[in-house]
């Protein structure tokens, strides 16, 4: 997609577009700085519509996130 943006050199990974689908790509990033040596000060945050809660992949993301990861989610809601 055009706008997905990312940069290796900022550690800014780009986005999935389908609802919710970034949620356990955002805990398996976690895991992996949680791995990581001098990782320690890191976190991942993860935007989402108020549409995705209602998706299975955002439970799954979060369940897995609550094996003590540092995993941030964030809903943003929409002003009408």
């Amino acid at each position: 997609m055009p706008v997905h943006y990312g940069s290796k050199e900022h550690h800014f990974h780009t986005i999935s577009s389908p609802l919710a689908t970034q949620f356990p790509q955002a805990a398996g990033a976690a895991y992996a700085l949680k791995r990581t040596p001098g990782s320690e000060n890191s976190c991942v945050v993860c935007y989402a519509g108020e549409g995705a809660t209602s998706e299975g992949d955002f439970h799954a993301g979060l369940n897995s996130a609550s094996c003590s990861l540092s995993l941030l989610p964030m809903k943003r809601k929409r002003e009408r």
